[in-house]
């Protein structure tokens, strides 16, 4: 009987690899780039207003709310409740396919 040794390469060096899986990690990390830019903004406030269309389209908006730049949790508008879910969704998707347009226009050089 043999057993085979199953072993995953878990430091891939490919895009998808470093992009944020949740809708926690997604909120951090644009939290945390954010903050570079304008870090005065990010002292006084922990909240930040996000609004989007989702695919049937309808616009909702949520405020997300951090402690320490971290995501801690959202908090959406009156009558947008029943669409968390497609906000989530839709942030992720919005944010992976914003990150893939960034990442293949830079090894284009523009």
């Amino acid at each position: 009987m043999q057993i085979q040794s199953i072993s995953q390469n878990n430091s891939s060096t490919s895009f998808g690899a470093h992009l944020p899986r949740t809708f926690a990690g997604v909120m951090n990390y644009m939290y945390k780039n954010a903050q570079k830019l304008s870090p005065e903004t990010f002292q006084i406030n922990d909240t930040v207003r996000i609004s989007s269309k989702l695919k049937n389209g309808k616009e909702v908006n949520a405020s997300v709310n951090f402690i320490n730049g971290h995501y801690i949790g959202m908090l959406m508008d009156e009558g947008d409740e029943i669409y968390r879910k497609d906000l989530v969704s839709t942030v992720i998707e919005k944010f992976k396919k914003s990150m893939a347009k960034g990442k293949v226009k830079d090894k284009l050089g523009y």
